[in-house]
């Protein structure tokens, strides 16, 4: 299931932010992000920064996923760019008899939720580590490719499967059907 209701609208699809004069209105410029927000400790302009509320954005504002694997678990995905500062959560939830582990993608923390007892175990990640440090992984280990001839850790066909699977949760959330 996905909503795309927030970007895209009629403003022209090669307007900067920078270029609009609706600069102190929108929610979204730089001006307010700075003003009203209080984000960073003065104002910034990117130079290539782009209106999200131009002609042909398709920009997904939330997107929702539920895999059920063969032994029961499930797994609950979701995403929202539209939520912002402490609202702003991007993770997923693997729900299992004995457990729960949480991945908080905003927060760069694992939560281990026990069922029976009420524990939680909480993994906490420093560093700017995008995907939990497996982006930076799987770029060193095609740089050892390249240089050295040496395989990877991840199986191609686990980066297939992964890309298959968010296809078809397009697809599928697209056409309003379940992802069989």
């Amino acid at each position: 299931m996905k909503a795309q209701r927030v970007d895209g609208g009629d403003k022209p699809f090669d307007l900067k932010c920078k270029d609009c004069d609706e600069q102190t209105e929108c929610p979204e410029s730089p001006f307010n992000g700075f003003y009203r927000n209080v984000e960073g400790q003065r104002l910034q302009q990117n130079e290539r920064r782009m209106c999200m509320f131009a002609d042909g954005i398709k920009n997904e504002d939330q997107g929702q996923c539920l895999v059920e694997y063969e032994n029961g678990s499930q797994v609950s995905y979701t995403q929202n760019f539209s939520a912002r500062n402490k609202a702003a959560q991007r993770g997923a939830r693997l729900y299992g008899y004995k457990g729960t582990i949480y991945f908080d993608w905003s927060k760069n923390q694992i939560q281990f939720y026990q069922h029976q007892t009420p524990v939680v175990k909480t993994l906490d990640f420093t560093g700017n580590m995008p995907h939990f440090g497996g982006d930076r992984e799987l770029c060193y280990d095609f740089l050892l490719a390249m240089r050295d001839g040496k395989p990877s850790r991840s199986l191609i066909e686990a980066g297939i499967l992964s890309a298959t699977l968010s296809a078809s949760r397009g697809i599928a959330s697209h056409l309003g059907q379940a992802l069989q």
